[in-house]
């Protein structure tokens, strides 16, 4: 998958912005397969969080989001 090939790019490079963007999107794919992979986009979800770099207005997103992909799954976490 192109995806999990960028995410590598990214990590071998170090190239920690480029890495913290593409975590989120690698969850909204996992998130719009049919029926969800909740816990594959969760976990994208969280690492794109746990990226320490300051960028709030990708943290709000993948918040957002993670609430998002656990209402369509019936989760109330």
């Amino acid at each position: 998958m192109h995806g999990e090939r960028a995410l590598a790019l990214t990590r071998q490079h170090k190239e920690q912005g480029h890495e913290a963007h593409t975590l989120p999107l690698l969850g909204e794919i996992a998130a719009q397969h049919h029926p969800p992979d909740v816990s594959h986009a969760a976990a994208h979800y969280q690492q794109a969080l746990a990226e320490e770099l300051g960028m709030r207005p990708l943290q709000a997103h993948c918040h957002r989001d993670l609430g998002t992909l656990y209402a369509t799954a019936g989760q109330r976490e």
